[in-house]
């Protein structure tokens, strides 16, 4: 047997009730009979890899590489653009996409969420629409804080004995959407790194009126 696609009974039958399921099996190269690969419960749950899941589709990434979903553009194709829609069945009308994570007592615990606006927000509450206004992204504070405070980390992917003075370790830059310069804040290295002794400062840098790069302005170090 090459592949194989079953129908079972999903439940209990009764009068005028006769739920059922779909089940799609392939053999895997060097095997001699088919393994369940998706199935397609009474319910129109589908399951990827997997007998059952929490939502309509489940896929059960794979042990050894922790492979789950992946989007490709068909060959021949540049543009490396995916779209992920979210609507009202019906109606074009705009919707939260939220990513949960797991707990050990197993509730699902929202991580972050992208709201029909546009607005990011990190750390399992809507976006505001106030204070301050409008914000594209926002982090929250979590219960693993202290002090239950809000953190947003920019970090360079070298450690510190690899990292010399003047190299920046983070840039917030302000500009428009052409990518057009208008002001930045750099989080540098300030001297010699060594163990327990990461010197670092604080750079404020503007545009003048009439130019196009920005210029330091402020420096604490």
């Amino acid at each position: 047997e090459a592949a194989k696609i079953r129908c079972q009974v999903d439940g209990t039958p009764g009068s005028n009730d006769m739920p059922g399921r779909l089940i799609i099996s392939t053999t895997a190269d060097g095997a001699a009979s088919p393994t369940e690969r998706l199935r397609i419960d009474s319910s129109g749950n589908v399951g990827i890899n997997c007998t059952s899941g929490g939502g309509k589709l489940a896929i059960l990434a794979n042990a050894s590489t922790y492979e789950g979903l992946e989007l490709q553009t068909p060959s021949g194709d540049g543009s490396g653009e995916f779209h992920i829609g979210v609507h009202q069945t019906g109606t074009t009308s705009g919707r939260s996409i939220v990513f949960k994570r797991g707990g050990a007592d197993g509730m699902d615990t929202e991580s972050l969420r992208i709201d029909a606006n546009g607005r990011t927000t990190a750390g399992g509450e809507s976006a505001s629409a106030s204070g301050p206004q409008y914000s594209k992204l926002q982090v929250l504070g979590n219960s693993y804080s202290a002090n239950n405070s809000a953190l947003f980390s920019l970090r360079r992917d070298e450690v510190f004995g690899d990292i010399t003075e003047g190299e920046d370790l983070g840039v917030i830059h302000f500009a428009d959407r052409t990518g057009n310069t208008f002001a930045e804040i750099h989080g540098e290295c300030d001297g010699t790194t060594g163990s327990s002794d990461y010197p670092g400062r604080l750079s404020f840098y503007t545009t003048a009126d009439g130019a196009s790069s920005a210029t330091e302005r402020l420096r604490i170090t």
